[in-house]
Protein backbone atom coordinates (compact mmCIF):
# COMPACT_ATOMS: atom_id res chain seq x y z
CA UNK A 1 0.00 0.00 0.00
CA UNK A 2 1.04 3.41 -0.74
CA UNK A 3 2.84 5.68 1.84
CA UNK A 4 1.78 8.70 0.49
CA UNK A 5 -0.88 11.02 1.92
CA UNK A 6 -4.25 10.54 -0.11
CA UNK A 7 -6.08 12.60 1.90
CA UNK A 8 -4.19 15.79 2.39
CA UNK A 9 -4.51 15.64 6.70
CA UNK A 10 -1.21 14.74 7.28
CA UNK A 11 0.27 17.18 4.61
CA UNK A 12 -1.61 19.92 6.48
CA UNK A 13 -0.36 19.02 10.06
CA UNK A 14 3.33 18.39 9.07
CA UNK A 15 3.78 21.95 7.19
CA UNK A 16 2.11 23.27 9.70
CA UNK A 17 4.70 21.82 12.46
CA UNK A 18 7.54 22.61 10.20
CA UNK A 19 7.28 23.34 6.83
CA UNK A 20 9.54 25.49 5.02
CA UNK A 21 8.88 29.31 4.60
CA UNK A 22 7.15 30.14 1.12
CA UNK A 23 6.04 33.50 -0.42
CA UNK A 24 2.73 33.74 -1.89
CA UNK A 25 1.12 31.34 -0.12
CA UNK A 26 -2.92 31.64 -0.45
CA UNK A 27 -5.78 29.74 -1.01
CA UNK A 28 -7.25 31.22 -4.49
CA UNK A 29 -5.80 34.63 -2.90
CA UNK A 30 -7.00 34.34 0.64
CA UNK A 31 -4.85 34.95 3.31
CA UNK A 32 -2.30 35.46 0.52
CA UNK A 33 1.36 36.28 2.14
CA UNK A 34 4.49 33.80 3.28
CA UNK A 35 3.42 30.85 4.84
CA UNK A 36 5.73 30.01 7.71
CA UNK A 37 5.32 27.51 10.04
CA UNK A 38 6.42 26.59 13.80
CA UNK A 39 9.85 25.03 13.22
CA UNK A 40 10.95 25.88 9.68
CA UNK A 41 14.11 24.56 10.27
CA UNK A 42 13.23 21.43 11.89
CA UNK A 43 13.48 18.03 10.17
CA UNK A 44 10.37 16.03 9.48
CA UNK A 45 9.99 12.66 9.87
CA UNK A 46 6.47 11.07 8.72
CA UNK A 47 4.91 7.97 9.74
CA UNK A 48 2.05 6.48 7.94
CA UNK A 49 -0.23 4.83 10.53
CA UNK A 50 -3.81 5.37 9.05
CA UNK A 51 -5.18 3.82 5.80
CA UNK A 52 -7.99 2.91 4.25
CA UNK A 53 -10.52 2.97 4.18
CA UNK A 54 -11.47 6.73 4.61
CA UNK A 55 -7.87 7.10 6.49
CA UNK A 56 -9.29 4.37 9.41
CA UNK A 57 -6.61 4.51 12.19
CA UNK A 58 -6.06 1.11 14.06
CA UNK A 59 -4.42 1.67 17.40
CA UNK A 60 -2.00 -1.01 17.47
CA UNK A 61 -0.85 1.01 13.59
CA UNK A 62 -0.25 4.01 15.58
CA UNK A 63 1.80 2.55 18.63
CA UNK A 64 3.79 0.68 16.05
CA UNK A 65 4.45 4.00 14.39
CA UNK A 66 4.96 5.80 17.50
CA UNK A 67 7.86 2.87 18.53
CA UNK A 68 9.45 3.64 15.09
CA UNK A 69 9.77 6.87 15.26
CA UNK A 70 11.26 6.78 19.06
CA UNK A 71 13.60 4.24 18.03
CA UNK A 72 15.02 6.24 14.88
CA UNK A 73 15.47 9.39 17.28
CA UNK A 74 12.98 11.33 16.87
CA UNK A 75 12.80 14.38 19.71
CA UNK A 76 8.89 15.03 19.27
CA UNK A 77 5.96 12.89 18.33
CA UNK A 78 3.02 14.83 17.03
CA UNK A 79 0.07 12.45 16.98
CA UNK A 80 -2.87 14.50 15.03
CA UNK A 81 -5.47 11.68 15.27
CA UNK A 82 -7.66 10.09 18.22
CA UNK A 83 -7.83 8.17 20.89
CA UNK A 84 -10.49 6.96 22.89
CA UNK A 85 -10.78 7.92 26.39
CA UNK A 86 -10.24 4.38 28.29
CA UNK A 87 -7.81 3.45 30.70
CA UNK A 88 -4.14 3.33 29.91
CA UNK A 89 -3.41 -0.25 30.23
CA UNK A 90 -6.18 -0.33 27.42
CA UNK A 91 -4.59 2.28 25.08
CA UNK A 92 -1.99 1.42 23.08
CA UNK A 93 -1.45 5.03 22.00
CA UNK A 94 -1.05 5.85 25.87
CA UNK A 95 1.27 3.05 26.43
CA UNK A 96 3.60 4.12 23.28
CA UNK A 97 3.40 7.68 24.82
CA UNK A 98 4.60 6.89 28.05
CA UNK A 99 7.09 4.69 26.30
CA UNK A 100 8.48 7.50 24.66
CA UNK A 101 8.64 9.91 27.48
CA UNK A 102 10.91 7.61 29.08
CA UNK A 103 13.22 7.79 26.17
CA UNK A 104 12.88 11.57 26.66
CA UNK A 105 10.69 12.29 23.54
CA UNK A 106 7.75 15.28 24.05
CA UNK A 107 4.36 14.05 23.05
CA UNK A 108 1.40 15.92 21.95
CA UNK A 109 -1.38 15.22 20.74
CA UNK A 110 -5.51 16.60 19.99
CA UNK A 111 -7.89 17.15 22.37
CA UNK A 112 -10.60 15.81 19.89
CA UNK A 113 -13.65 17.28 17.91
CA UNK A 114 -16.60 15.97 19.51
CA UNK A 115 -16.91 19.13 21.16
CA UNK A 116 -18.47 21.63 22.89
CA UNK A 117 -19.96 18.07 24.70
CA UNK A 118 -18.42 17.50 28.32
CA UNK A 119 -16.36 14.39 28.89
CA UNK A 120 -15.75 13.98 24.81
CA UNK A 121 -11.92 14.35 25.37
CA UNK A 122 -9.04 12.51 23.41
CA UNK A 123 -5.47 11.64 24.78
CA UNK A 124 -6.43 12.26 28.59
CA UNK A 125 -3.14 10.67 30.48
CA UNK A 126 -0.85 13.18 31.55
CA UNK A 127 2.08 12.60 29.97
CA UNK A 128 0.35 13.39 26.65
CA UNK A 129 0.80 17.05 26.00
CA UNK A 130 -3.21 17.52 24.92
CA UNK A 131 -3.76 20.97 22.32
CA UNK A 132 -7.15 22.24 22.23
CA UNK A 133 -8.71 24.54 19.32
CA UNK A 134 -9.05 28.50 19.26
CA UNK A 135 -10.01 31.00 16.42
CA UNK A 136 -7.25 33.46 14.82
CA UNK A 137 -7.36 36.87 14.28
CA UNK A 138 -7.74 36.20 10.17
CA UNK A 139 -11.87 37.03 8.69
CA UNK A 140 -13.37 37.01 5.45
CA UNK A 141 -16.59 39.25 6.02
CA UNK A 142 -19.20 39.07 4.32
CA UNK A 143 -23.02 39.79 5.06
CA UNK A 144 -26.58 38.55 4.32
CA UNK A 145 -29.09 41.58 4.05
CA UNK A 146 -32.67 40.53 4.39
CA UNK A 147 -36.27 41.92 2.97
CA UNK A 148 -36.77 43.31 6.47
CA UNK A 149 -33.45 45.08 6.61
CA UNK A 150 -32.29 42.53 9.72
CA UNK A 151 -28.35 42.24 8.72
CA UNK A 152 -26.54 38.89 9.49
CA UNK A 153 -22.92 38.39 9.02
CA UNK A 154 -20.78 36.14 8.02
CA UNK A 155 -17.85 34.54 6.15
CA UNK A 156 -17.06 33.81 2.28
CA UNK A 157 -14.30 32.91 0.30
CA UNK A 158 -15.44 33.45 -3.05
CA UNK A 159 -12.84 35.72 -5.01
CA UNK A 160 -15.34 37.47 -7.22
CA UNK A 161 -16.78 39.98 -4.90
CA UNK A 162 -16.62 43.44 -4.73
CA UNK A 163 -17.54 44.51 -1.53
CA UNK A 164 -20.93 46.24 -2.83
CA UNK A 165 -24.45 45.03 -2.13
CA UNK A 166 -25.45 42.58 -4.90
CA UNK A 167 -29.41 42.44 -5.08
CA UNK A 168 -32.01 41.91 -4.19
CA UNK A 169 -33.02 38.25 -4.98
CA UNK A 170 -35.44 35.93 -4.13
CA UNK A 171 -34.64 34.05 -1.12
CA UNK A 172 -35.89 30.44 -0.69
CA UNK A 173 -35.60 27.41 1.72
CA UNK A 174 -36.68 24.07 0.21
CA UNK A 175 -37.94 22.04 3.48
CA UNK A 176 -39.95 19.46 1.02
CA UNK A 177 -36.93 16.86 2.33
CA UNK A 178 -33.92 16.49 4.91
CA UNK A 179 -31.58 16.00 1.58
CA UNK A 180 -33.36 19.31 -0.08
CA UNK A 181 -32.72 21.58 3.23
CA UNK A 182 -29.28 20.32 2.66
CA UNK A 183 -28.89 20.98 -0.94
CA UNK A 184 -27.53 17.40 -1.45
CA UNK A 185 -26.96 16.00 -5.15
CA UNK A 186 -30.22 15.72 -6.67
CA UNK A 187 -32.27 17.63 -4.63
CA UNK A 188 -33.43 20.94 -5.91
CA UNK A 189 -35.97 21.61 -8.15
CA UNK A 190 -35.14 24.01 -10.86
CA UNK A 191 -38.72 25.09 -10.86
CA UNK A 192 -38.16 26.63 -7.24
CA UNK A 193 -34.63 27.84 -7.07
CA UNK A 194 -33.58 29.31 -10.22
CA UNK A 195 -32.49 32.74 -10.31
CA UNK A 196 -32.83 33.31 -6.30
CA UNK A 197 -30.65 32.84 -3.23
CA UNK A 198 -30.83 29.69 -1.49
CA UNK A 199 -30.40 28.67 2.00
CA UNK A 200 -28.63 25.59 2.76
CA UNK A 201 -28.49 23.66 6.27
CA UNK A 202 -24.88 22.23 7.06
CA UNK A 203 -25.00 19.31 9.49
CA UNK A 204 -23.05 17.41 11.58
CA UNK A 205 -23.69 14.06 9.53
CA UNK A 206 -21.50 11.10 7.72
CA UNK A 207 -23.60 11.94 4.30
CA UNK A 208 -23.58 15.56 4.14
CA UNK A 209 -22.09 17.44 1.23
CA UNK A 210 -19.33 19.79 2.10
CA UNK A 211 -20.51 23.91 0.79
CA UNK A 212 -18.87 23.45 -2.67
CA UNK A 213 -20.84 20.17 -2.93
CA UNK A 214 -23.82 22.18 -2.00
CA UNK A 215 -22.74 25.11 -4.46
CA UNK A 216 -22.45 22.74 -7.36
CA UNK A 217 -26.44 21.54 -6.67
CA UNK A 218 -27.53 24.72 -6.51
CA UNK A 219 -25.72 25.94 -9.36
CA UNK A 220 -27.06 22.13 -11.15
CA UNK A 221 -31.10 24.06 -10.58
CA UNK A 222 -30.01 27.50 -11.48
CA UNK A 223 -29.85 28.98 -8.21
CA UNK A 224 -27.75 32.86 -8.39
CA UNK A 225 -26.22 32.30 -4.60
CA UNK A 226 -26.48 30.61 -1.85
CA UNK A 227 -26.91 30.96 2.24
CA UNK A 228 -25.16 28.07 4.00
CA UNK A 229 -26.32 28.03 7.51
CA UNK A 230 -23.74 26.28 10.22
CA UNK A 231 -24.12 23.05 12.35
CA UNK A 232 -25.93 23.77 15.59
CA UNK A 233 -22.68 22.98 17.70
CA UNK A 234 -20.42 24.93 15.69
CA UNK A 235 -22.24 27.81 18.33
CA UNK A 236 -23.18 31.67 17.58
CA UNK A 237 -19.41 32.79 16.13
CA UNK A 238 -17.71 29.50 15.02
CA UNK A 239 -17.56 30.45 11.16
CA UNK A 240 -16.12 28.44 8.30
CA UNK A 241 -15.41 29.61 4.58
CA UNK A 242 -15.30 26.40 2.50
CA UNK A 243 -12.96 26.22 -1.12
CA UNK A 244 -15.81 27.98 -3.22
CA UNK A 245 -16.17 29.28 -6.49
CA UNK A 246 -19.35 30.12 -6.40
CA UNK A 247 -21.07 33.60 -4.34
CA UNK A 248 -21.61 32.01 -1.18
CA UNK A 249 -22.23 33.21 2.30
CA UNK A 250 -21.72 30.85 5.58
CA UNK A 251 -23.38 32.24 8.50
CA UNK A 252 -23.78 31.13 12.11
CA UNK A 253 -26.67 28.72 12.98
CA UNK A 254 -28.25 31.35 14.95
CA UNK A 255 -28.67 33.73 11.88
CA UNK A 256 -29.58 30.54 9.96
CA UNK A 257 -32.57 29.96 12.27
CA UNK A 258 -33.23 33.97 11.83
CA UNK A 259 -33.74 33.53 8.59
CA UNK A 260 -35.65 30.72 8.38
CA UNK A 261 -37.97 32.30 10.48
CA UNK A 262 -37.84 35.23 7.81
CA UNK A 263 -38.48 33.57 5.16
CA UNK A 264 -41.67 31.53 6.83
CA UNK A 265 -43.31 35.02 8.03
CA UNK A 266 -43.71 36.05 4.32
CA UNK A 267 -47.05 35.45 3.07
CA UNK A 268 -48.33 34.22 0.14
CA UNK A 269 -48.73 37.65 -1.24
CA UNK A 270 -45.15 38.56 -0.17
CA UNK A 271 -41.52 37.31 -1.85
CA UNK A 272 -38.70 37.03 0.84
CA UNK A 273 -35.89 38.46 -0.50
CA UNK A 274 -31.93 38.95 0.45
CA UNK A 275 -29.06 40.77 -1.07
CA UNK A 276 -25.57 39.92 -0.26
CA UNK A 277 -22.50 41.41 0.03
CA UNK A 278 -19.42 39.99 -0.57
CA UNK A 279 -15.92 41.50 0.12
CA UNK A 280 -13.44 39.00 -1.29
CA UNK A 281 -10.69 40.61 1.11
CA UNK A 282 -8.79 38.95 4.23
CA UNK A 283 -8.95 41.15 7.58
CA UNK A 284 -6.38 40.68 10.17
CA UNK A 285 -6.26 42.16 13.24
CA UNK A 286 -8.77 42.64 16.15
CA UNK A 287 -11.71 43.51 13.90
CA UNK A 288 -12.10 39.88 15.38
CA UNK A 289 -12.00 39.02 18.75
CA UNK A 290 -8.94 36.24 18.97
CA UNK A 291 -8.62 33.73 19.83
CA UNK A 292 -11.76 32.09 20.75
CA UNK A 293 -12.61 28.60 21.95
CA UNK A 294 -13.29 26.92 18.80
CA UNK A 295 -16.57 25.05 19.56
CA UNK A 296 -15.90 21.53 18.32
CA UNK A 297 -12.77 21.35 20.80
CA UNK A 298 -12.66 18.62 23.09
CA UNK A 299 -13.58 19.44 26.67
CA UNK A 300 -13.49 17.09 30.11
CA UNK A 301 -14.21 16.15 32.30
CA UNK A 302 -12.10 12.95 31.27
CA UNK A 303 -14.30 9.48 32.03
CA UNK A 304 -11.27 7.60 32.74
CA UNK A 305 -9.45 10.19 34.19
CA UNK A 306 -11.92 12.60 36.04
CA UNK A 307 -9.29 14.02 38.30
CA UNK A 308 -6.95 14.99 35.64
CA UNK A 309 -7.59 18.67 33.74
CA UNK A 310 -7.61 19.01 30.45
CA UNK A 311 -6.55 20.12 27.44
CA UNK A 312 -3.56 21.38 28.43
CA UNK A 313 -3.81 24.21 26.29
CA UNK A 314 -5.10 25.66 23.08
CA UNK A 315 -3.32 26.81 19.78
CA UNK A 316 -4.90 27.86 16.59
CA UNK A 317 -6.90 25.05 14.83
CA UNK A 318 -9.65 27.42 12.82
CA UNK A 319 -9.06 27.94 8.91
CA UNK A 320 -5.76 27.41 9.23
CA UNK A 321 -3.59 27.57 6.04
CA UNK A 322 -1.11 25.21 4.94
CA UNK A 323 0.13 22.68 2.30
CA UNK A 324 -2.41 19.87 1.26
CA UNK A 325 -1.63 18.32 -1.62
CA UNK A 326 -3.48 16.08 -4.32
CA UNK A 327 -3.63 19.03 -6.83
CA UNK A 328 -3.70 21.53 -3.93
CA UNK A 329 -1.13 23.63 -3.11
CA UNK A 330 -2.74 24.74 -0.02
CA UNK A 331 -6.50 24.66 1.90
CA UNK A 332 -8.13 25.93 4.88
CA UNK A 333 -8.65 22.99 7.24
CA UNK A 334 -9.88 23.58 11.13
CA UNK A 335 -9.46 21.02 14.16
CA UNK A 336 -7.51 20.53 16.68
CA UNK A 337 -5.68 18.22 14.68
CA UNK A 338 -4.38 21.60 13.43
CA UNK A 339 -3.95 23.43 16.51
CA UNK A 340 -1.77 20.37 17.77
CA UNK A 341 1.08 20.58 15.24
CA UNK A 342 1.51 24.16 16.41
CA UNK A 343 2.44 23.22 19.64
CA UNK A 344 4.59 20.04 18.44
CA UNK A 345 6.72 23.31 15.93
CA UNK A 346 7.10 25.44 19.66
CA UNK A 347 8.11 22.32 21.69
CA UNK A 348 10.70 21.77 19.30
CA UNK A 349 11.80 25.59 19.23
CA UNK A 350 12.26 24.99 22.97
CA UNK A 351 14.16 21.66 22.13
CA UNK A 352 16.38 23.24 20.28
CA UNK A 353 17.62 26.32 22.64
CA UNK A 354 17.25 23.61 25.34
CA UNK A 355 18.46 20.28 24.73
CA UNK A 356 18.74 19.19 27.90
CA UNK A 357 15.02 19.94 29.23
CA UNK A 358 12.71 16.68 29.95
CA UNK A 359 9.43 16.50 28.30
CA UNK A 360 7.81 17.03 31.50
CA UNK A 361 10.13 20.40 31.33
CA UNK A 362 8.42 21.37 28.29
CA UNK A 363 4.79 20.95 28.98
CA UNK A 364 5.41 22.65 31.91
CA UNK A 365 6.84 25.79 29.96
CA UNK A 366 4.40 26.01 27.73
CA UNK A 367 1.21 25.44 29.94
CA UNK A 368 2.35 28.02 32.90
CA UNK A 369 3.44 30.83 30.00
CA UNK A 370 0.16 30.26 28.54
CA UNK A 371 -1.99 33.37 28.33
CA UNK A 372 -5.99 33.76 29.29
CA UNK A 373 -7.29 37.16 27.52
CA UNK A 374 -7.77 37.68 23.80
CA UNK A 375 -6.53 40.89 21.53
CA UNK A 376 -8.79 43.11 23.01
CA UNK A 377 -8.12 42.30 26.60
CA UNK A 378 -10.77 40.22 27.28
CA UNK A 379 -11.39 36.95 29.09
CA UNK A 380 -10.66 34.40 26.25
CA UNK A 381 -14.34 33.38 25.28
CA UNK A 382 -15.65 30.10 24.86
CA UNK A 383 -17.75 30.35 20.96
CA UNK A 384 -20.83 28.67 22.01
CA UNK A 385 -21.92 30.70 25.37
CA UNK A 386 -19.35 33.37 24.10
CA UNK A 387 -18.84 33.47 27.87
CA UNK A 388 -15.56 33.72 29.36
CA UNK A 389 -14.06 30.45 28.89
CA UNK A 390 -13.12 27.48 31.66
CA UNK A 391 -9.99 25.62 32.43
CA UNK A 392 -12.45 22.62 31.10
CA UNK A 393 -12.86 24.70 27.79
CA UNK A 394 -9.45 25.92 27.31
CA UNK A 395 -6.82 24.38 30.24
CA UNK A 396 -4.24 26.76 31.11
CA UNK A 397 -4.90 29.19 28.43
CA UNK A 398 -3.51 29.87 24.59
CA UNK A 399 0.30 28.71 24.20
CA UNK A 400 2.65 31.99 24.43
CA UNK A 401 5.70 30.69 21.86
CA UNK A 402 8.14 33.51 22.84
CA UNK A 403 6.77 33.36 26.45
CA UNK A 404 7.66 29.70 26.81
CA UNK A 405 11.22 30.35 26.08
CA UNK A 406 11.83 31.51 28.86
CA UNK A 407 9.35 29.95 31.79
CA UNK A 408 11.39 31.34 34.48
CA UNK A 409 10.38 28.39 36.66
CA UNK A 410 9.60 24.64 35.47
CA UNK A 411 7.96 21.47 37.01
CA UNK A 412 9.94 18.95 36.29
CA UNK A 413 9.47 15.30 36.45
CA UNK A 414 10.14 12.01 35.03
CA UNK A 415 9.16 8.25 35.55
CA UNK A 416 9.82 6.27 38.36
CA UNK A 417 9.69 2.93 38.96
CA UNK A 418 7.35 1.38 41.72
CA UNK A 419 6.00 5.24 41.68
CA UNK A 420 2.10 4.84 42.07
CA UNK A 421 1.08 8.48 42.51
CA UNK A 422 2.03 11.84 42.57
CA UNK A 423 0.84 14.32 45.63
CA UNK A 424 -0.94 17.31 44.78
CA UNK A 425 -0.06 18.63 48.13
CA UNK A 426 3.46 19.20 47.48
CA UNK A 427 5.43 20.94 44.33
CA UNK A 428 8.71 21.46 43.25
CA UNK A 429 10.15 24.19 40.89
CA UNK A 430 13.00 24.72 38.94
CA UNK A 431 14.84 27.72 38.61
CA UNK A 432 15.51 28.23 34.62
CA UNK A 433 14.64 31.67 34.30
CA UNK A 434 18.78 33.35 35.56
CA UNK A 435 21.80 32.95 37.17
CA UNK A 436 22.56 34.61 40.52
CA UNK A 437 19.75 35.42 43.45
CA UNK A 438 15.97 34.82 42.07
CA UNK A 439 13.01 35.34 44.01
CA UNK A 440 9.31 34.53 43.07
CA UNK A 441 5.96 35.45 45.61
CA UNK A 442 3.11 33.72 45.04
CA UNK A 443 -0.46 34.75 44.64
CA UNK A 444 -4.09 32.73 44.22
CA UNK A 445 -7.17 32.96 43.10
CA UNK A 446 -10.25 31.21 45.01
CA UNK A 447 -13.85 30.31 43.80
CA UNK A 448 -15.97 31.42 46.84
CA UNK A 449 -16.14 28.97 49.32
CA UNK A 450 -12.73 27.84 48.90
CA UNK A 451 -9.41 28.84 50.63
CA UNK A 452 -5.82 27.93 49.20
CA UNK A 453 -3.08 28.49 51.45
CA UNK A 454 0.41 28.16 49.51
CA UNK A 455 3.80 27.32 52.09
CA UNK A 456 6.19 29.47 52.02
CA UNK A 457 4.64 32.41 49.97
CA UNK A 458 8.18 33.36 48.59
CA UNK A 459 10.75 30.76 46.94
CA UNK A 460 14.47 31.71 46.61
CA UNK A 461 16.87 30.44 44.07
CA UNK A 462 20.57 31.11 44.64
CA UNK A 463 21.57 29.59 41.52
CA UNK A 464 20.43 28.30 37.81
CA UNK A 465 18.72 24.73 37.89
CA UNK A 466 18.01 25.70 42.05
CA UNK A 467 15.44 23.77 42.96
CA UNK A 468 12.78 25.06 45.59
CA UNK A 469 9.57 23.24 46.86
CA UNK A 470 6.02 24.07 47.83
CA UNK A 471 3.11 23.15 49.55
CA UNK A 472 -0.65 23.65 49.16
CA UNK A 473 -3.67 23.08 51.04
CA UNK A 474 -7.34 23.47 50.04
CA UNK A 475 -9.99 23.84 51.90
CA UNK A 476 -14.02 24.24 51.38
CA UNK A 477 -16.87 25.43 53.16
CA UNK A 478 -19.17 25.06 50.14
CA UNK A 479 -22.13 22.42 50.84
CA UNK A 480 -22.40 19.63 48.40
CA UNK A 481 -24.65 19.99 45.94
CA UNK A 482 -27.82 17.46 45.72
CA UNK A 483 -28.52 15.30 43.53
CA UNK A 484 -30.74 16.81 41.40
CA UNK A 485 -28.29 19.60 41.05
CA UNK A 486 -25.30 17.25 39.71
CA UNK A 487 -21.77 17.60 39.77
CA UNK A 488 -20.51 21.24 41.01
CA UNK A 489 -17.33 22.73 39.21
CA UNK A 490 -15.59 26.22 39.94
CA UNK A 491 -11.77 27.32 38.97
CA UNK A 492 -8.78 28.89 40.64
CA UNK A 493 -5.02 29.15 40.03
CA UNK A 494 -1.42 29.82 41.62
CA UNK A 495 0.50 32.28 40.23
CA UNK A 496 4.66 32.34 41.11
CA UNK A 497 5.85 35.69 39.89
CA UNK A 498 9.49 37.14 39.98
CA UNK A 499 9.71 39.82 42.01
CA UNK A 500 13.75 39.87 41.83
CA UNK A 501 15.83 38.71 38.85
CA UNK A 502 13.29 38.69 36.35
CA UNK A 503 10.02 39.25 35.20
CA UNK A 504 8.18 35.83 34.40
CA UNK A 505 5.05 34.81 36.04
CA UNK A 506 4.66 31.08 36.30
CA UNK A 507 0.89 30.56 36.38
CA UNK A 508 -1.36 26.57 37.04
CA UNK A 509 -4.89 26.32 36.87
CA UNK A 510 -6.94 24.43 39.92
CA UNK A 511 -10.55 22.94 39.23
CA UNK A 512 -12.62 21.96 42.05
CA UNK A 513 -15.30 19.31 42.14
CA UNK A 514 -17.93 18.92 44.47
CA UNK A 515 -19.20 15.85 43.88
CA UNK A 516 -23.15 15.68 44.53
CA UNK A 517 -24.55 14.12 47.81
CA UNK A 518 -27.23 11.20 47.96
Amino acid sequence: MSPRDAQGHGTHVASTAAGAAVTGASVFGFANGTARRMASHARLAIYKACWAPEGYCDESDIAAAMEQAIADGVDILSISIHSDDVPFHMNHVAIAAFGAIEKGVFVSAIAGNQGPSSSSLSHTVPWITTVGASSIDRDFPASVVLGNQEIYRGTSDFKGGDGKLQGPFPLVYVSASSSSKRCLDGSLDQNVVKGKIVLCQKLINPDDSSAPEKAREVARAGGARMIVANEELLGAQQLFPDILRFPAITVSFKAGERIKSYINSTSSNTTATAAMRITGLTIVGNTAAAPIVAAFSSRVPSKAYPSVLKPDMLAPGVNILAAYGNGVDYYFNSGTSMACPHVSGIAALIKAIHPTWSPAAIKSALMTTSYIVDNRKRAIRDSVSMEAADSFDMGSGHVDPISAMDPGLVYDMAPQPGNKSIKVSRRSVTNVGAEGNVVYRVSVKSPPGVNISVEPETLVFNKLYDKASYSVEFESNRRSPSASEGELYDFGEIRWTCIDGGTQVVRSPVAFTWQASN
